[in-house]
């Protein structure tokens, strides 16, 4: 058993807290994966050379014991195949880096009564701790939150079915909600891609209807299309503009008010589309 750090943002720390995240998804990279039982300088260097599309799941055990499962990819520059393992195995102990803060408290009796840690995912704080800093640089004895790991298993991003989208702990805001109920389709599991590419960006093509439903849950603060009121519960989505051959689609947020709800399925359902964006300035 191996102890190895994890990161987690605020709002995946407080599902793991709620017990409403039980599972996470990481790119496979050198980072975080062996190379035929290791990373070398030459695998870091190389790694973007490895053929993905081409791997094939091999469930194990390997022929140097490791139990699987892992992959086989190609290595077409030298037309060799390798076997590209998990870091994290079953039981090892993790623990969580989140945004964190420290606050000093001088003239008491013992270092431990001089120092108290704070976690930003537990809200605002009327401690004076400067400022929060980064999970990246949390030390290992400020953790709070230590897991172990059950399972590990390589998949296509693509192929999560919706317990697992709710078994990563997201929420669907109210506005997503109404455009999944019209599109169709799987609301946690489209809200699972939306975070996903609001984390690691649009690393890969996802579109969960045919017709290209394109939705983001911003992090950030941004001004909702309808009433013009800046908050971060706000929904990007692709708001059809325009009628007829003059029909478009435009990136716009929508926030959860019920006001603002009904005049997006009005839009949604054939109302009134010719309306100007001039109310948008979202940030990014």
């Amino acid at each position: 058993m191996k102890e190895r750090p994890i990161l987690f943002s605020g709002p995946m720390v407080r599902a793991i807290q709620e017990g409403r995240k039980t599972q996470t998804r990481r790119v496979i990279a050198w980072s975080n994966s062996y190379v035929d039982g290791q990373i070398t300088k030459f695998w870091r260097e190389h790694w973007h050379e490895l053929d993905f599309s081409g791997a094939w799941l091999d469930d194990g055990p390997s022929p140097a014991g490791n139990p699987g499962p892992y992959l086989h990819v190609p290595f077409p520059p030298e037309g060799t195949v390798h076997r590209v393992y998990p870091r994290y195995q079953v039981g090892d102990l993790i623990w969580i880096k989140e945004t964190w803060g420290r606050c000093d408290f001088p003239g008491t009796n013992t270092a431990f009564d001089r120092i108290k840690i704070l976690y930003r995912a537990d809200g605002e704080t009327d401690y004076d701790i400067g400022r929060w800093r980064s999970a990246r640089f949390m030390p290992r004895e400020y953790a709070r939150l230590w897991l172990v790991v059950k399972k590990v298993r390589p998949e296509c991003l693509q192929s999560i079915s919706e317990e697992d989208a709710i078994a990563e702990g997201v929420t669907v805001p109210t506005g997503l909600e109404i455009l999944v109920r019209y599109y169709g389709g799987s609301k946690y599991r489209v809200a699972f891609f939306s975070l996903w590419d609001s984390i690691n960006g649009k690393t890969i093509s996802i579109r969960e209807q045919s017709h290209g439903l394109g939705v983001r849950i911003r992090e950030k603060a941004m001004t909702c299309y309808f009433c013009g009121d800046e908050t971060e519960d706000v929904v990007e989505t692709d708001l059809p503009l325009g009628r007829g051959k003059q029909l478009e689609y435009k990136k716009a947020g929508i926030c959860t008010k019920k006001r603002c709800r009904k005049m997006l399925e009005r839009r949604l359902n054939g109302g009134d589309t010719n309306v100007q964006l001039s109310a948008m300035s979202g940030k990014s």
